[in-house]
């Protein structure tokens, strides 16, 4: 196996290059140095360097630098020049997944009351040039694969083992698509902008699925999806459980023994909660119909807010009250 730098060299490229660099400069090599094509000496070895410098970029594996990790061979087991017969690889081996992943984080109050959310985002739209070449000759520009010879399959040995595997320039469909545009890949590149609607009441941990806002595969000609991780920030007062709204409220001494009407903030604005006389710290009141969808309710716990200070006439008539109270 080799390094990441020795794999972009054996095609020529720089590092830094993209994967459609590497994809274009792949497929003119493979094509140049193609053993049914290409009968000099080493052109065989040549070719198997190539697929395997390609394979290696696309799927990110490479040998480590560190001389105790890299350079593991998984089919040499030691056992000297034995032929062990043929390994097929995985059949799904190279195949990209159209489907499109986002994390979205909202606020606390749009969770509740829902809303409607504008994104942009990258995504791979089909290519219009090969749109315009499909309806001209009712197909698209498509021809078999010069890697696998249309087989879809790629065979190489490596030492006494046999190797069957996928081919990675095709995806192991055996075929290839032929655009100056889009350089085979069927789609290009678009920053788009959707919006879409939350319901009320949603969580953390929601996906919300949006159909054929992924990719374009121009194998299968469709979208694939865009799927919303959701994430609800925290509110400093309140909190929810279901459709239940809960947060404390501070009420002043006196309106917990006389009784009162006190307002609080709830997910729909400014609301009025009726405190019964000799309320005492951490009594519940529930505000029913004050919850997500109005269904819900607003559960209210009491703090009870003593005074800092009192002012001589109010000591004096705390002190009546208390002698009215303890009066045998």
């Amino acid at each position: 196996m080799k390094t990441a730098e020795q794999c972009y060299e054996a095609l020529g490229l720089d590092s830094n290059a993209s994967d459609e660099e590497v994809r274009k400069t792949y497929r003119a090599l493979a094509k140049k140095h193609h053993p049914d094509v290409n009968k000099e000496d080493g052109a065989k070895d040549k070719f198997v360097e190539i697929q395997q410098a390609y394979d290696a970029i696309i799927n990110k594996k490479f040998a480590s630098n560190n001389p105790l990790q890299g350079g593991f061979n998984p089919f040499d087991f030691g056992f000297g020049s034995h032929d062990f017969g043929t390994f097929s690889t995985n059949k799904n081996f190279h195949q990209q997944d159209f489907n499109k992943t986002m994390a979205l984080t909202i606020s606390f109050i749009e969770a509740c009351l829902g809303s409607t959310k504008t994104i942009s985002f990258n995504r791979q739209i089909q290519c219009e040039i090969c749109q315009e070449y499909q309806k001209t000759h009712g197909k698209l520009n498509i021809s078999s694969c010069e890697t696998c010879g249309g087989r879809g399959m790629f065979a190489r040995q490596i030492g006494p083992v046999h190797i069957t595997q996928p081919c990675a320039p095709c995806g192991a469909k055996g075929i290839m698509l032929e655009c100056d545009g889009c350089h085979g890949l069927g789609s290009t590149p678009k920053k788009q902008q959707i919006s879409f609607k939350i319901n009320a009441g949603v969580n953390s941990g929601a996906v919300l699925r949006l159909a054929e806002q992924g990719d374009f595969n121009y194998r299968l000609n469709k979208y694939g999806d865009l799927f919303i991780n959701v994430s609800v920030a925290s509110h400093p007062k309140m909190t929810r459980n279901g459709l239940d709204i809960f947060s404390r409220i501070g009420v002043p001494y006196l309106d917990c023994i006389l009784g009162a009407e006190v307002e609080f903030d709830s997910i729909h604005g400014k609301d009025i909660a009726s405190v019964p006389p000799l309320t005492s710290a951490g009594s519940v009141i529930k505000r029913s119909n004050a919850g997500i969808n109005k269904i819900g309710s607003h559960i209210l716990t009491i703090d009870v807010v003593l005074p800092t200070f009192l002012t001589p006439p109010e000591k004096k008539l705390l002190n009546k009250i208390k002698k009215l109270k303890f009066k045998k």
